[in-house]
């Protein structure tokens, strides 16, 4: 079976593009708001970086 050439496929990248133009402005706010500060989602993001490593994911079973 031949590989797929994924640069010539104009088709699947044409296909994977929402068209959808409606923004609901006010939900959009909302969730804005509600998010965390940027200094948290790098804390939150250093966290999961620790969970990364299988063996730490197993340490961390075992104390369980």
């Amino acid at each position: 079976m031949d590989p797929i050439d994924r640069t010539t496929d104009t088709a699947s990248t044409q296909d994977d593009r929402c068209d959808c133009n409606v923004i609901h402005e006010g939900t959009v706010s909302a969730v804005r708001a509600r998010l965390p500060d940027e200094a948290a989602l790098f804390e939150l993001a250093d966290l999961f970086k620790v969970f990364s490593d299988s063996t730490r994911i197993r340490m961390l079973a075992a104390l369980a």
